[in-house]
């Protein structure tokens, strides 16, 4: 009878150490198991922002692309000299913009007096703003710098080469202009030849390049 007891006893403190052991395993999968949900969730969640900003640099390089490539900016400045009748008979310039919101913009960088001409701009996103950097070399050609304003992430380069043409002609002009040289100070017609120079500058740039990665 004792010796059947002490088999009982033996038995169940063989069980309770064997359920705190199949305690500690279901705890340590457990643990396990939270643990690789929590870095799955932080995954998912960093890639989400990663295509939430890859899509902000790519709407706002597209759009970009669309409202700057194959547009052109048209300048006509006219000088007088010589002649008695001074330079104010110079026509007024001629500007002709790029269409769009971005061609008063366009339009300061090409009348720049020094290169590259820069400046810089935030798109306001429905997710995230993308911050843009415009360099406009001598020739006109374009580079755009897009990045997410917050971070610098998913760095874009949008590019624009340009035909650039400028010209000049010149030409005499005869000008009729009252003066008062007469003796007693009546004014009488007299005819003024000046030189005239146009000088003109167009620049168009070809449909854009975008290439992902901030590109020297």
């Amino acid at each position: 009878m004792n010796l059947a007891i002490e088999k009982f006893r033996s038995r169940r403190g063989a069980s309770a150490i064997a359920a705190l052991i199949l305690f500690l395993l279901c705890a340590l999968v457990a643990g396990v198991i939270l643990t690789a949900a929590g870095v799955n969730a932080g995954r998912l969640k960093a890639q989400q922002q990663t295509e939430s900003a890859q899509m902000a640099v790519s709407s706002a390089a597209e759009l970009l692309r669309q409202k700057i490539g194959g547009h052109s900016f048209h300048a006509a400045v006219y000088t007088a000299s010589g002649g008695e009748c001074g330079n104010d008979t110079a026509p007024n310039d001629e500007l002709t913009e790029p269409e769009g919101e971005f061609g008063p913009l366009l339009s300061s960088l090409c009348q720049s007096e020094t290169y590259p001409a820069t400046c810089s701009f935030i798109f306001s996103g429905e997710t995230q703003d993308v911050s843009a950097s415009l360099s406009m070399a001598e020739d006109g050609s374009l580079t755009i710098k897009l990045s997410t304003a917050d971070g610098g992430l998913c760095p874009t380069t949008l590019r624009f080469a340009a035909k650039d043409v400028s010209s000049a002609k010149s030409q005499v002009v005869t000008h009729s202009y009252d003066r008062t040289t007469t003796e007693d100070g009546r004014p009488i017609s007299a005819l003024c030849e000046y030189a005239l120079t146009c000088s003109i500058r167009t620049v168009t740039w070809d449909d854009g390049t975008i290439v992902k990665g901030d590109a020297t």
